[in-house]
């Protein structure tokens, strides 16, 4: 009795512990303040605020300080000033 005991414990205790694994990458890891429309384009645009260096290693050098174009931000985000949390990609090329 004791050793079927055990081991419906151990089972849970491992069960639960695999499902705990954390995530070592956060899904939105660098911060940004919504800048306003750019004129040129009448995109918004923002600021990084962290993770400078990796944002420019994945989308690659702006013309200006930190400032880049925000081609698919959400209209819920669309407010100048907001400090958001945000993932980037790299361009797409045009074909």
């Amino acid at each position: 009795m004791r050793k079927s005991v055990f081991a419906v414990l151990l089972s849970l205790a491992m069960i639960l512990t695999a499902c705990l694994k954390e995530n070592s990458k956060p899904e939105y890891p660098f911060d940004a303040m919504v800048l306003g429309v750019n004129s040129d384009c009448g995109i918004y645009a923002i600021k990084i605020l962290t993770g400078l260096p990796e944002v420019k290693s994945i989308v690659g050098s702006t013309a200006g300080d930190s400032i880049f174009i925000a081609g698919n931000l959400p209209l819920s985000l669309q407010t100048e000033g907001e400090i958001i949390s945000l993932a980037v990609r790299a361009r797409k090329q045009k074909k």
